[in-house]
């Protein structure tokens, strides 16, 4: 399932001031419910599956946005603060954060796999 028609509903929703979660097993939670039309409910109804790919795609984005600020932080030797800050920062401005990493990438001359970071990775600040 494409996650695009899903990306179009989550950003209304949020517009809405809605927060959306996957909760495992095909559910979504939307909160706070009183801002929960029966308009919004049935098009979350309508296209669930695309709405969880959406979600789904951006917990991967947001991984691997991670391992690249902390590849970025080995590189420049980070301190632990600094660390915390830019992922901090990086959660805020993923996409200011994402040009960041993509141009010290490019400066190091690396070419970059797109594998996402993975919990239990051995990094140099866990």
């Amino acid at each position: 399932m494409s996650a695009a028609p899903g990306l179009v509903l989550l950003a209304e929703l949020r517009a809405a001031g809605l927060t959306v979660q996957p909760q495992g097993a095909g559910r979504v939670f939307v909160e706070p419910r009183e801002r929960l039309t029966p308009e919004l409910r049935a098009r979350i109804l309508e296209r669930k599956p695309a709405l969880l790919a959406a979600l789904e795609a951006e917990r991967v984005a947001a991984l691997d946005l991670a391992r690249r600020v902390r590849e970025m932080a080995a590189r420049w030797q980070y301190s632990r603060d600094d660390l915390a800050e830019a992922l901090e920062a990086a959660q805020r401005d993923p996409s200011a954060w994402l040009a960041c990493c993509l141009a010290d990438e490019r400066f190091a001359g690396l070419e970059h796999a797109a594998t996402p970071f993975m919990p239990g990775e051995v990094h140099p600040y866990e």
